[in-house]
């Protein structure tokens, strides 16, 4: 009750409908506030409890820039029967779900993780996603050789193993070629390019000299 007061009580200038409270029977009236400051208390803590903040905006676009600027939210809901504008809302915020034309129910669907992301929690709730959530998935990998002995993994190698990993690496390799092959590949690759680019040229160049005869 004191934590929902501290949070109403800077911007009762901004409430639009309700904002009565009684300590003493712990009732607080729901309430809507429009447009707080931005910098206000209740604009960036959670509030869970019977207050709606409107904040209007000139477009969508301005709403989503809103949204990105506060930390992730544990639900984006929106309100729209256009698809293009749920899906572009969907793709340019981050939140732990969406939920689109309706409020709280989703958590009653098994079928689909609840959570949060980031600040607004961690992890996932809700059905068989509960039970994955709070159990552990223990590893056990058992290797197929029986041998004690992993061949290229453990000493002492046989010279057979010796130059199977010689002929991996590079310090087998003779360096003294790279430089000359590389060299040689670019020569014919920028000898090729610029015949093809003279060709082309030459042959615009004629096509254009044939149509200046023909006019």
């Amino acid at each position: 009750m004191q934590r929902i007061k501290a949070l109403l009580d800077p911007v009762r200038e901004y409430i639009v409908f309700g904002g009565h409270m009684d300590e003493k029977d712990l009732f607080i009236e729901p309430t809507i506030v429009l447009n707080p400051p931005a910098d206000s208390l209740i604009m960036q803590e959670e509030i869970f409890g019977p207050i709606l903040i409107i904040n209007t905006v000139k477009d969508m676009q301005e709403g989503i820039e809103i949204a990105n600027s506060k930390p992730h939210p544990l639900t984006v809901y929106i309100f729209s029967q256009d698809d293009e504008v749920n899906q572009h809302i969907i793709e340019q915020t981050t939140s732990g779900t969406v939920f689109i034309n309706d409020c709280v129910t989703h958590y009653s669907e098994s079928n689909i993780k609840f959570g949060g992301r980031g600040e607004s929690g961690m992890g996932g709730l809700n059905g068989s996603h509960s039970f994955y959530e709070l159990s552990h998935m223990r590893s056990v990998l058992k290797s197929l050789d029986s041998n004690s002995r992993k061949p290229f993994r453990t000493p002492r190698y046989s010279d057979q193993e010796v130059e199977k990993l010689n002929s991996l690496t590079l310090s087998t390799f003779n360096l003294k070629y790279v430089f000359p092959v590389m060299f040689f590949g670019l020569f014919w690759i920028t000898y090729l390019w610029k015949l093809v680019t003279t060709c082309l040229f030459s042959k615009k160049k004629n096509n254009n000299k044939n149509r200046r005869k023909s006019d």
